[in-house]
């Protein structure tokens, strides 16, 4: 017969420890992490290795950086104290001489501030004093101006106009020499550190031509007289007066090198741009060209035309410098006997 159960046998009940207590479940996972941890070092160890195989079978000179380098780690480990050190000094010097290209180098230091005031307060007492003629306090102030430009790390343009004045108040001087040495530094300084600033170049060379001038190398003054021109009429309108001073400055200097032709060509084309000049008036073109400078350039015409054996055009000319004269000077000034005479010659030639 079969044995029915009414009710199931009641189990003895179990406490729900853990596997592990807990002090041992902390050592065992920490055992667990150091191990994760020590695989993983020997892993990128094992890389590491490798890659380093890799790069020195790569390697088939024996002079190459690497072969040395790992022939000297092994010299290293095999050798004596002292032969260690020196050793390792030889792979330092090796690493500080190669090129680091993974760190970017650093930026140069920046200039320090510049204060434009101390040096335009001594160009200011330089101009007064050639106002007042002083010449000689002029040049120490510029020097001084010069000076704190150089120090103070100035702007080009400003050193080259300490430079330029200083050349030109040696010339007012008469320290002919000294100025032409002066003013050839000042047109090449603004030549390399200035190139974009042409008038600034332009007036270098008219003082320069100048001081030629006075030295009697007329050449050279006539070379850097129609350097500066060519650049001014570029830059500025046919008009202005720098072109039309440039313009008799170039016929003075043909003149004086016996091209009579070409420097009665200049004088002329001086005389249409101040006529123009006089009718833009109007409208704000400048034309500020005092009688005695009209009277100097018809002079010159006058003169030109003669020695060209053009009488009647002399004569017109030292007629029109004749008028502006007298209503200057008056009947008993030198100039105006000066003209007469050649007005005589002119009339004698016809």
């Amino acid at each position: 017969m079969l044995r029915v159960f009414t009710s199931f046998p009641k189990f003895p009940t179990m406490s729900p420890t853990p596997f592990f207590s807990q002090p041992k479940l902390i050592e065992f996972h920490r055992f667990i992490t150091l191990t994760h941890k020590d695989s993983v070092k020997k892993s990128h160890a094992k890389k590491t290795l490798e890659k380093r195989a890799k790069k020195l079978s790569k390697v088939s000179s024996e002079n190459s950086p690497l072969r040395k380098r790992s022939n000297r780690v092994q010299s290293i480990e095999q050798g004596t104290p002292p032969e260690k050190s020196q050793a390792a000094n030889e792979i330092k010097d090796t690493l500080v001489s190669e090129p680091k290209t993974a760190f970017p180098q650093p930026e140069e230091p920046r200039k320090q501030f510049y204060n434009p005031a101390p040096a335009k307060s001594e160009d200011i007492v330089a101009k007064r004093s050639i106002q007042e003629g002083n010449y000689y306090a002029a040049l120490n102030y510029y020097n001084n101006a010069l000076n704190l430009r150089l120090k103070g790390n100035a702007p080009f343009k400003e050193i080259g106009q300490s430079l330029n004045d200083i050349g030109s108040t040696l010339l007012n001087l008469k320290r002919v020499d000294e100025s032409i040495t002066q003013l050839s530094e000042a047109l090449a300084y603004r030549k390399k550190n200035q190139p974009s600033s042409r008038l600034d170049i332009a007036i270098t060379l008219r003082d320069l031509g100048n001081a030629h001038f006075q030295n009697g190398n007329y050449l050279q003054t006539y070379e850097h007289h129609l350097e500066a021109l060519q650049i001014c009429e570029k830059l500025c309108l046919p008009t202005d007066r720098e072109v039309v001073e440039l313009m008799i400055l170039t016929g003075n200097n043909l003149q004086l090198l016996q091209k009579h032709r070409e420097a009665l060509e200049y004088y002329v084309a001086s005389i249409d741009r101040i006529k123009q000049a006089e009718e833009l008036k109007e409208y704000g073109v400048f034309c500020d060209y005092n009688p005695d400078f009209l009277a100097t350039l018809y002079t010159n015409i006058g003169l030109t035309s003669l020695k060209t054996n053009n009488y009647k055009q002399a004569l017109e000319y030292f007629s029109k410098a004749l008028s502006i004269t007298l209503r200057l000077y008056g009947n008993d000034n030198e100039n105006v006997q000066y003209i007469r005479k050649f007005i005589r010659e002119s009339l004698y030639n016809l």
